[in-house]
């Protein structure tokens, strides 16, 4: 354990880390209110634009495009935090009032709605893409780091889209799909099942390359944005249980931590894999070295 920071009045319900790391957001729903600390001491680095500090609520999740952090409030408008300054920087759309994923990448910011509509905003150019529609409950996204391909985890399946074309590539049916992540090299993409356990598929064609059962997993899990650890929240709520995941398949356990303070709400990783930082119900956050739970 790197640090635990009393941050919030109320339960986490988002973080985020900044690109290079060094650096996490986390956001309380029920305090309206998005913090940055420093991701090896704990410290509060910056102080938040007003408008990431006052109602409307913000809405989970948080992403982030370079050194921009980027979350939803609950009338559809945008708060961007630069990492580097207080200032956003960033001129972002009124998005759709109900979104249930959010990702960025390079230029693009993709929200998901529970309608299964996807809608993107390309940020050079200041305009929104055609609607891509999935037509069902969109619960995660993932795109390529090319931006070619977003992978979506919406009902009972997972897909595959072009974004320039907004044409399906490939769709496979899986039970409960809550999170997707690619590995390294970009060739798999792993998918969390809640309650199951996890998949690995093909991201060329969408075959199954793997799937391992891991029945007390939950739709807290959270998986590296290098595809390489996979975290989740004990059977308890308060403790961490992670695994190792690669092409071959998924570890045993190899460590069990019950050191949080409350049952474990959210979770995020750095880009890089080396911190993780979980937040829990009591608005409290704790970082972890990667390192030190191998």
């Amino acid at each position: 354990m790197i640090r635990k920071i009393p941050a919030h009045i109320s339960a986490v319900s988002s973080i985020a880390f900044d690109r290079t790391g060094k650096k996490v957001f986390t956001a309380s729903l029920r305090q309206c209110a998005m913090k940055c600390f420093d991701a090896r001491t704990g410290i509060p680095t910056l102080k938040m634009p007003i408008q990431a500090r006052r109602e409307p609520l913000i809405r989970g999740p948080l992403t982030r495009i370079g050194d921009i952090v980027i979350g939803a409030r609950s009338d559809g408008s945008v708060v961007a935090c630069n990492a580097r300054s207080r200032n956003p920087s960033l001129a972002l759309p009124k998005l759709p009032p109900a979104i249930a994923a959010l990702v960025g990448s390079q230029n693009l910011l993709f929200c998901g709605t529970p309608s299964g509509d996807v809608q993107t905003w390309d940020i050079s150019q200041g305009v929104f893409l055609p609607l891509l529609r999935v037509k069902a409950h969109i619960d995660a996204l993932c795109a390529s780091p090319d931006n070619r391909s977003l992978y979506v985890a919406a009902g009972s399946a997972v897909s595959c889209w072009e974004t320039a074309t907004r044409e399906l590539v490939w769709r496979v049916d899986l039970p409960d799909p809550r999170g997707v992540s690619l590995s390294p090299d970009g060739q798999h993409l792993y998918v969390v099942l809640r309650r199951t356990g996890l998949a690995c598929l093909d991201t060329a064609t969408g075959s199954i390359v793997w799937r391992e059962s891991i029945p007390c997993i939950d739709a807290d899990a959270t998986l590296s944005p290098s595809g390489r650890w996979l975290f989740f929240p004990s059977v308890t709520g308060n403790g961490l249980d992670w695994r190792r995941v690669g092409p071959e398949g998924v570890s045993q356990r190899t460590r069990l931590l019950d050191a949080h303070p409350s049952r474990i709400n959210v979770m995020g990783v750095s880009a890089d894999g080396t911190t993780l930082c979980t937040g829990g119900v009591d608005g409290t956050v704790v970082l972890w070295s990667v390192g030190e739970l191998e």
